[in-house]
């Protein structure tokens, strides 16, 4: 069994639940296992959330561009499918915050929002890269600006204390933001 992943639980959660169930049992069904995974982590949010997880894989999964590196990712996660995974997760936080309302249990809302924050750290990613190549086309300065933008609200929220183990973005990777952003 092998399982490529950090601790990086906002966005690596399910992939240690997989690999931990599946360490224990091989035999175990993948499918269900994701299914269980989202009913016991997001509770009210399951459906939705099963949704953002099958939409990742459909989109990994369906593509030939060989990822090597952010600007590949930009490649595969277009625009619009950013837009639409982005749409999934604020339904899931709007059906935990319903449910934690009507007392549920509000370790629901910590662990979706945790989530929701690794979401909105690729997006933001994502979006300065597709803001970078949409300049570059255009030359238009704005997108530059935009890019920048993101990438100053991608590092505040890496750099929060209690984020260290939100999404697989290593010392180097901050110090390369930082230097982009001066320059």
């Amino acid at each position: 069994l092998y399982s490529e992943t950090a601790t990086h639980w906002g966005s690596q959660g399910l992939n240690f639940y997989l690999y931990a169930r599946l360490g224990w049992d091989p035999a175990l069904d993948v499918d269900e296992l994701v299914i269980e995974f989202c009913r016991l982590a997001f509770g009210p949010a399951a459906e939705t959330m099963l949704e953002y997880y099958r939409l990742q894989q459909e989109i990994v999964s369906t593509t030939s561009v060989f990822v090597a590196r952010a600007s590949d990712l930009a490649v595969v996660f277009t625009p619009e499918r950013v837009a639409a995974l982005d749409h999934l997760m604020a339904r899931a936080i709007t059906q935990v915050e319903q449910a934690v309302s009507e007392n549920g249990d509000k370790d629901l809302l910590t662990r979706i929002e945790y989530v929701a924050l690794a979401q909105r750290v690729a997006s933001l990613h994502l979006r300065a890269i597709h803001a970078q190549t949409m300049f570059w086309s255009t030359r238009d300065r704005e997108f530059l600006e935009l890019a920048r933008k993101n990438y100053e609200e991608e590092l505040r929220i890496i750099n929060q204390p209690g984020n260290e183990y939100l999404v697989a973005k290593g010392y180097s990777f901050r110090s390369d933001l930082e230097r982009d952003i001066a320059a």
